[in-house]
């Protein structure tokens, strides 16, 4: 017989997770929390990929901390070599780690990370520890001639032919330029001062950008032999927003399609597009997210644009001394907020490894997938394909859905049962809890399966005979309440889900006075 019943659906939810709201005030396309899951491009909810060791190498002899990683293409020859910093030393990896740092010195530290570039056919990387390095893919690595300009330089650049050096030993408001098309050769005047340090540099449109700590210039080329850039300051120094200046953390400032770039300022996320005002585009992660991290360890951060995806991972470190987690912020799917009327980026996280260890000191993007290196001598692969274990272990996974009330606060629903649809991609078991003040926790689970088997490796008594598509089941719900919520978790390796949505069934019981006035 019909059940005479109404409806909600939550999902899909192109909103992504919303730290900055109560779950009540979340609309049914947002999320109220997440772990080790991620938005797909259609807005479902899946269990993020594992993570294991990069072409299963083991560990570097004494597992010192990676502080760079990353792969470049020498255009000449066409070649593409995989490169990490560890220690004291720089490799390549030919079928395993080879050793290529000849007579070069590299400080060994946590925090002497790398920036990096490819110049024409040389990888340059500086640290503002030791001079700057180069290698051309052959033979070992080598010191860059900057023509005793300086000594070292904390950030560098690639941009109109010619490599950039900023925040060097001498002035940290300093930015070089090498020749055009002789990354070795530098003028002893081919500079410019900007009048605050220098926090990042990463092209823009056709100009430079130079981030401050007050401020965000440019360079723009002028097709001048002598005096080949114009240096304009960009953003304003008013003090009463002091929210103007550049990135905090030089690995941490990115380009993105649209002629724009993000990077982190204390308060959260940032973009600039070129204009005399930043945006803050991390408004989601205020109140539950933002609050817990280290400030004072936010230079450490560090991200790359993931294009596959269309997203950009911010490695965060949150109540620790390094980066612990992962916040992604997703281009790809915008929502209009209903309190600002702006149009705002989702953002799903964080990924952590929880149950598992998940410090990372830097990254890069490595055969078009997100890799990071870690305190221990390994190189990290954060997208293998059909890998659900943190190499071999198991991580905790869960979502939460937002609790909007369908008709109201004040009126009161009895709760029925919610149908889910889920791709069937093995038989695992999700526990569910339904959540709201009126429900005391009310917990099954889930179990996906359906959809049916390929016919060539049908098992009878196994798989379900149907077809390959996403399919339903009903979950049991109960109590009395204006909201509801539901946590989908598995902690299981090996265990993929994707929840595409779900429809929350209700009966509407009215509207009712609380007993006694002030008490719940």
């Amino acid at each position: 017989m019909p059940i005479a019943a109404e409806t909600i659906k939550y999902g899909p939810w192109t909103q992504g997770v919303r730290y900055d709201l109560a779950a009540e005030d979340i609309g049914p396309n947002g999320l109220r929390d997440m772990l080790n899951t991620r938005l797909t491009q259609a807005a479902s909810v899946e269990k993020v990929l594992g993570v294991k060791s990069y072409e299963n190498a083991s560990a570097i002899a004494g597992t010192p901390t990676l502080t760079a990683c990353g792969q470049f293409r020498a255009p000449s020859s066409g070649t593409e070599y995989v490169f990490i910093v560890a220690g004291d030393k720089m490799y390549y990896y030919n079928s395993g780690w080879t050793d290529i740092t000849g007579s070069v010195t590299i400080t060994a530290g946590d925090d002497n990370t790398f920036q990096w570039v490819r110049a024409f056919d040389t990888l340059i990387l500086t640290n503002g520890v030791n001079p700057p390095i180069k290698w051309t893919g052959t033979g070992n690595a080598d010191v860059l001639d900057v023509d005793s300009r300086f000594t070292t330089a904390e950030h560098v650049a690639f941009f109109d032919n010619r490599v950039f050096c900023a925040n060097t030993n001498a002035d940290k408001d300093r930015v070089w330029y090498s020749d055009a098309g002789d990354p070795e050769t530098w003028g002893a005047s081919s500079f410019y001062n900007l009048g605050s340090p220098v926090t990042g540099l990463q092209p823009l449109q056709n100009a430079l950008a130079i981030h401050t700590e007050d401020f965000i210039s440019i360079l723009l080329p002028t097709g001048n032999a002598t005096i080949p850039y114009q240096l304009q300051q960009r953003t304003t120094t008013d003090p009463r927003n002091p929210q103007q200046g550049g990135t905090l953390s030089g690995r941490a400032v990115v380009t993105i399609p649209g002629n724009a770039q993000v990077f982190v300022l204390e308060d959260g996320v940032y973009m600039w597009a070129g204009g005399e005002t930043v945006e803050k585009v991390s408004y989601a992660l205020d109140e539950g997210y933002w609050p817990n991290l280290s400030k004072n360890r936010l230079h450490q951060s560090f991200a790359v644009y993931y294009a596959d995806e269309n997203e950009v991972w911010f490695w965060l470190p949150n109540d620790n001394t390094n980066c612990n987690e992962i916040m992604v912020m997703s281009l790809r799917h915008r929502y209009v907020d209903d309190v600002s009327g702006q149009t705002r980026f989702a953002w799903y996280g964080p990924l952590n490894g929880a149950g598992t260890t998940f410090e990372r000191n830097c990254a890069g993007i490595i055969d078009d997938k997100p890799h990071a290196g870690n305190f221990n001598g390994k190189l990290l692969d954060h997208a293998p394909a059909a890998y659900y274990s943190h190499e071999g272990a198991a991580y905790d996974t869960h979502f939460e859905t937002s609790a909007p009330a369908p008709l109201g606060g004040d009126v009161d629903l009895r709760w029925l049962y919610a149908r889910t649809y889920f791709d069937a991609l093995g038989a695992y078991t999700l526990g569910v809890q339904q959540e709201s003040q009126g429900v005391g926790g009310n917990t099954t689970t889930l179990t996906t399966t359906g959809g049916g088997g390929v016919v060539d490796s049908f098992t009878l008594g196994v798989d379900a005979v149907g077809t390959k598509r996403m399919v339903s089941k009903d979950i049991d719900l109960k109590g009395y309440d204006p909201h509801s919520s539901l946590k989908f978790t598995n902690n299981t390796k090996d265990e993929p889900y994707r929840i595409r949505r779900t429809h929350l069934q209700f009966k509407v019981i009215g509207r009712h006075r609380k007993p006694r006035a002030g008490v719940s």
